[in-house]
């Protein structure tokens, strides 16, 4: 490359990096002591790492001044590149002193590759078919979110403004578990950066062998605070699709229209009135979600208080009371009830257990379903 031209910027997954290292490159006078050995070594970094594009962008920069080899490539498709000259030629201008033999096959390989693609061409049959137009489908996110991630720890850590999560799902098909899986997928990864933020802190007579080998992974980020700054960026990927999650989640519950109260208390039997003891029964609709019930049966003479410890707990199925517990919930027998009813409806909330207990009668169940004979006291 002259002096004063831009290369491709290669970008290498920091999950690669970790276990590959970074791009290699090579000092302007550098001479191998093992020129095929080292060749090869470069040639197996590149043909792992790299992609297609990778590789037309690497052939693009090595014919940059000759319009003719640039208008060839052209001819040749990401999948028919020939990856291994590409990765000659890109080695070749990190300063890898690439023989002359090695630069003239990079050209002889694109050629013959451009070749062959145009006589594929002239044999296929000429006979104009139908297009079939196939509805553009987006990709699913899972199955690129990491390679993105990766992108974006790269640009951090070289400085480069970060896009939001926001931004980095646009492209992509979102379902309602997609979220979680893309979550499942970054959590691994802010962990093992927490991971060394931890390694980082020990002594280096502490560190055990997973984390030494975590320290050398990683040396190529100096400085405690890239560590963080990724671990934040992950963390706060991690919650905007946690609430993209709950927030579709949120979005599929559909509003249910409230039902008639009146149709849902219509099969409950109660006395609504009882002239003798001068008691006049509450409003059934008040049974509807509520803590605490007291009836009256005036063909039993037993008097019943329904409880839940849980506001609201009880309510009404059909014709009777559920919701109630059991155990807190009892009835006694009145044997003076226009005495007793009368100092019953005379008292406060806070009164009524006290009074109750006073009774001197035992502690019976009580019965859910309500009968035609049944005064509804008080409701709460």
């Amino acid at each position: 490359m002259k002096k004063g031209e831009t290369m491709h910027k290669f970008k290498v997954p920091v999950s690669e990096s970790k276990h590959l290292g970074t791009e290699p490159v090579w000092a302007s006078n550098y001479e191998p002591t093992d020129y095929q050995s080292e060749f090869g070594a470069a040639l197996n970094w590149y043909s792992y790492i790299v992609e297609a594009k990778d590789c037309r962008a690497f052939l693009i920069d090595w014919f940059k001044t000759d319009k003719d080899k640039l208008k060839t490539l052209s001819k040749i498709p990401d999948k028919l590149i020939p990856r291994t000259y590409a990765n000659t030629a890109r080695i070749a201008m990190r300063g890898f002193p690439v023989t002359d033999e090695h630069k003239s096959r990079i050209w002889e390989k694109v050629q013959e590759t451009a070749n062959k693609r145009i006589k594929l061409e002239e044999d296929d049959d000429t006979t104009a078919e139908p297009v079939i137009k196939i509805a553009k489908v987006l990709p699913l996110a899972p199955n690129f979110i990491v390679s993105d991630i990766d992108d974006e720890i790269e640009n951090l850590i070289i400085g480069e403004e970060n896009k939001t999560m926001g931004q980095i799902l646009m492209p992509y098909r979102m379902t309602d578990k997609h979220y979680l899986e893309c979550i499942a997928k970054i959590e691994p990864m802010l962990a093992e950066f927490n991971d060394l933020a931890e390694a980082r802190r020990l002594p280096k007579g502490q560190l055990t062998p997973e984390q030494q080998q975590l320290l050398e992974g990683y040396e190529h980020l100096t400085g405690m605070k890239i560590v963080k700054d990724i671990a934040k960026l992950l963390e706060s990927y991690i919650n905007d699709l946690k609430k993209s999650h709950i927030s579709k989640q949120v979005a599929k519950v559909k509003k249910k229209k409230p039902k008639d109260k009146t149709k849902l208390i219509k099969n409950i039997k109660f006395l609504q009135q009882d002239d003798t003891l001068g008691i006049t029964s509450v409003d059934p609709i008040n049974l509807l979600n509520c803590s605490e019930v007291w009836t009256f049966d005036t063909k039993t003479r037993k008097i019943s208080k329904f409880y839940s410890p849980i506001g609201g707990g009880i309510t009404v199925k059909g014709a009777a009371l559920i919701g109630f517990q059991e155990s807190m919930s009892s009835c006694k027998l009145l044997r003076k009830p226009d005495v007793q009813l009368k100092e019953f409806t005379e008292l406060k909330k806070n009164d009524l257990t006290k009074w109750y207990s006073s009774v001197k009668s035992k502690d019976a169940p009580v019965r859910a379903r309500l009968t035609a004979t049944t005064l509804i006291l008080k409701v709460f």
